[in-house]
């Protein structure tokens, strides 16, 4: 299989022109299946001995349509369901098997840092891991036996999931397109396209799922911060000259400015978020309360006393005004947050007057989190 042989093809189509993350498309005859005819369920059953491979085996739909997952290494194949259906996958693939990798490789034009795995699946007649949708594009090529695929196509489809599912099933699916695949075939979806594939009777099923990758803000984010965190000196730090006593526990927009310089201008990140992060990150405390929590509830002769150890501290802006406790933060009136961050000790007439101005749902959790405890 050459490295031009299937992007060839889709160049001709017009498909990054016409599909490429716009709409899904079946591509009939794409792939030479025969180069992966050696994939067969014992050899999936071998690799997903394999103890760096993800492997999973679903069973089912059973007859009330539900689930069940396992996952390896370990997976035998002796132990499959012989009454309900199931599906073997196991991933990385490409990293074992060097007719994967030259599939993997054939898409490779779109980018090779856009590749992630190749996903191979077997499964049963009536097999099934339910109607789901990917957050990532992804080929999937039959190379063994036949599945019919259903795909909702439509724009802004239902994507709500089905609760206490181990698969992040949909509860609604609606598919407007349906196809059987051949050996050879491929069909082409984007991110975010619902879809739903059953293995057919016949010939055993296997589908190769050529993935790529797509990360997320929260993995660009993490990966970033940990990159910035190679490259920063501990001698550069926090500082505030400006710091006025009156202001208690507040954080000012001198801090929130600060750290906004600290960490390299971050222009696009308002000022409120800057603040609502750091508030929560400046507060965060090493300290276990579940044995405060427990006594929270029960009224000390004097009031409430804060716990040893926790942090406290306040932002206020033109929309915002929050208290942060052990690094969360809580909706607050000025005059309440401002006492809270600031008092060791609330007597009971003081904790009732907070009640006028802070909303009960924080004072609630301060003592439920047992950021303050009962004390004589």
């Amino acid at each position: 299989m050459s490295s031009d042989s299937l992007l060839s093809k889709l160049q001709a189509a017009g498909f990054f022109r016409r599909y490429w993350q716009r709409k899904p498309l079946l591509l009939p005859a794409l792939v030479d299946a025969t180069t992966l005819n050696h994939i067969d369920q014992q050899w999936l059953y071998e690799a997903a001995e394999d103890s760096a491979l993800e492997s999973r085996r679903v069973t089912g739909p059973n007859p009330a349509g539900d689930y069940e997952v396992e996952y390896g290494p370990g997976l035998d194949a002796d132990t499959a369901s012989k009454q309900v259906p199931w599906s073997l996958l196991v991933r990385d693939i490409d990293k074992i098997c060097d007719e994967a990798d030259a599939l993997l490789h054939a898409f490779s034009d779109i980018g090779r840092w856009r590749m992630e795995d190749v996903m191979v699946s077997y499964a049963t007649e009536g097999g099934s891991v339910g109607a789901h949708l990917d957050q990532y594009d992804v080929f999937l090529v039959q190379t063994r036996g036949r599945r019919h695929w259903q795909i909702d196509s439509r724009p802004n489809p239902n994507t709500s999931q089905m609760a206490n599912q181990e698969l992040s099933l949909l509860s609604h699916f609606e598919p407007n397109q349906q196809w059987v695949l051949e050996p050879g075939d491929c069909l082409y979806l984007p991110p975010g396209v619902p879809h739903h594939g059953i293995a057919l009777a016949g010939e055993e099923c296997i589908t190769c799922s050529v993935g790529l990758r797509t990360p997320s803000t929260a993995e660009l984010w993490v990966s970033f911060a940990e990159y910035q965190f190679g490259q920063s000196s501990e001698a550069s730090r926090l500082q505030d000259p400006y710091r006025d006593p009156e202001l208690g526990g507040q954080i000012t927009t001198q801090d929130v400015d600060q750290a906004r310089q600290l960490l390299g201008g971050l222009h696009n990140i308002d000022s409120p978020t800057l603040a609502h992060w750091f508030g929560c990150h400046v507060t965060q405390s090493g300290v276990h309360w579940q044995d405060a929590a427990r006594v929270a509830n029960s009224k000390g002769r004097f009031g409430w006393q804060r716990t040893p150890g926790a942090l406290l501290a306040w932002y206020l802006d033109d929309k915002h005004c929050w208290l942060f406790a052990n690094g969360a933060a809580y909706p607050c009136g000025q005059q309440g947050a401002a006492l809270i961050s600031r008092t060791r000790r609330i007597s009971h007439e003081q904790w009732s007057n907070l009640q006028k101005s802070v909303p009960m749902d924080t004072l609630e959790a301060l003592l439920n989190d047992g950021i303050f405890i009962a004390c004589d």
